[in-house]
């Protein structure tokens, strides 16, 4: 989907608007991870998006047995409104 900050490609999007990202093990603010979040948040905001609902799950990783935001990932996913699911 088209944002001003360019493309957002989401891993799942439900007809009922629902966008799933999907992250395997401890996942970091990086700037891309904080680029993606964003655009989430830009296509969650926009009155015309397709976009009702952002989810980002998390699974645990089968090499490092880690999972989940860290804490500045955590904190930013919840300023902008995208829910936090963890999958064990």
């Amino acid at each position: 989907m088209q944002t001003t900050d360019g493309v957002r490609r989401i891993d799942v999007l439900t007809r009922t608007g629902l966008a799933i990202e999907s992250k395997v093990g401890r996942t970091s603010l990086t700037q891309e991870v904080r680029r993606q979040v964003l655009k989430d948040a830009e296509l969650l905001n926009h009155a015309t998006s397709a976009v009702s609902e952002v989810i980002w799950e998390f699974t645990k990783s089968p090499t490092t047995g880690k999972i989940g935001p860290t804490k500045n990932l955590e904190a930013l996913l919840i300023e902008h409104k995208i829910g936090i699911k963890i999958i064990q």
